[in-house]
This record gives C-alpha cells, sequence and structure tokens, in this order.
C-alpha cells in the first residue's frame, strides 16, 4: 500500500477496468489501483463498476479515484457509491477542494520545464504526493509520452511519483536514474487504448522489483 513502510518506489497501476486485470496487478506486488472517474477517458468506470472492482481488492492494495476537475456533486455521489483509500486529481483543483473530502491524495502536474515543477509542487501542499506527467494537448494523464526526466527535481523534499510513457521498456531506467517515491503507469501495460494486458502488467512488475530498493 502507498503509505506502508516496505520498499520503493511504491508501483501504481491505473485504468484498470476488468478484475482479472486488477488481480494481476496485485499478484505481482502493485500497491494501488486506480479506477477513473473521467468520461471522455477510455478508461473511465461507473460508479457501479468501480465498486465492484473495489470490493474485489479490499484490504490488499489501495484503491484510488482518479478525477479531472470533478464537480462536488459528482464527486459526492462516487464517494457515496466506492470505498475509495486514496484520490487522484489531473485537473486544476486548488490545494482546498482536494483536501476537503476526508481522504488522502495525490496531485497530477504536467511537467512543461524546470520552473514549473518546484512552483507546481508549492501550490499543493497537503497532497501525500505530487504525480509528474506528460504534457499533451487535450489528455489529463494517460499519454503515453514520456517527459524530460532532466527535469525532475531531485532535491524535492516532497514524495514524487513520476508518470508519463512508462512501460516494462524504460521503468527500470526511470527507478534507477530518477530513484522516485513511487511510479504510475497507464498506458504502457495496455494493448490497445484502455484495454489492459496481463503480460505487459507482469512484464512491468518484474522490471520493477528487480530494481527495487
Amino acid at each position: 500500500m502507498l503509505l506502508s513502510a516496505h520498499s520503493l518506489p511504491k508501483v501504481k497501476i491505473c485504468g484498470l477496468r476488468q478484475p482479472e486485470h486488477v488481480q494481476t496487478a496485485v499478484q505481482c506486488g502493485a500497491d494501488a489501483v486506480g479506477l477513473m472517474f473521467y468520461p471522455p477517458s477510455p478508461r473511465h468506470l461507473t460508479a457501479p463498476q468501480a465498486r465492484k472492482l473495489a470490493a474485489t481488492v479490499r484490504g490488499e492494495v489501495d484503491v484510488v479515484g482518479v478525477f479531472v476537475d470533478p464537480s462536488p456533486e459528482y464527486l459526492t455521489a462516487v464517494l457515496s457509491a466506492v470505498s475509495l483509500d486514496f484520490l487522484q486529481f489531473h485537473g486544476s483543483e486548488s490545494n482546498a477542494f482536494c483536501d476537503s473530502w476526508g481522504l488522502p491524495w495525490l496531485k497530477a502536474v504536467a511537467v512543461q520545464g524546470g520552473d514549473n515543477v518546484e512552483q507546481a509542487i508549492c501550490q499543493w501542499p497537503d497532497a501525500e504526493a505530487i504525480v509528474l506527467d506528460s504534457q499533451v494537448a487535450g489528455q489529463s494523464g494517460g499519454t503515453g509520452q514520456v517527459f524530460d526526466w532532466a527535469f525532475f527535481p531531485h532535491c524535492c523534499s516532497r514524495p514524487l511519483m513520476v508518470a508519463g510513457g512508462l512501460s516494462p521498456a524504460n521503468v527500470a531506467a526511470a527507478v534507477t536514474q530518477l530513484k522516485p517515491w513511487g511510479i504510475d503507469v497507464s498506458s504502457g501495460v495496455e494493448r490497445r487504448r484502455g484495454d489492459k494486458s496481463h503480460t505487459l502488467i507482469r512484464q512491468f512488475m518484474e522490471e520493477v522489483n528487480r530494481v527495487r530498493s
């Protein structure tokens, strides 16, 4: 789980839609699974679908609800229907909004260059971790694009997760070079957009576990 004391980096596999893929993620050692509550996304789940998935792994991993600028009414409805351990925000939500739901939360930041990362981190002081992701116009995560790792702020004291274009082919390098608190993957373990692969999930976790400390 994300806040447990065992080895780093923490691993979140996001955008899961099928119970068998959730189970594969758990069996391979993921710390969290991400359920997408953003209707434009091909990984979107309804509340009833998400409730069934969350129930299959309750207590085994953290279940993270992923949102993009949700209305208070929508977020309230999801929380009343689905038992979540974490929230993750990918829009322009304020620190106060993110912190008002009684759950720990992660905040995604699109990396544009070196300066914006440090400034952005300061805007969300109550986040459990900042998720550094690629910036692609019209998309909120799951882009399959790698940001320039030269902009990763190694001196930052906050927990940082790396996202954006991670796959079995490059995740070991990301862990070794960046030494992040966590990593977040979605499209890199998909056969097609929105369709996860058991094989890729296993390969991804094998690569992480090979270099995990």
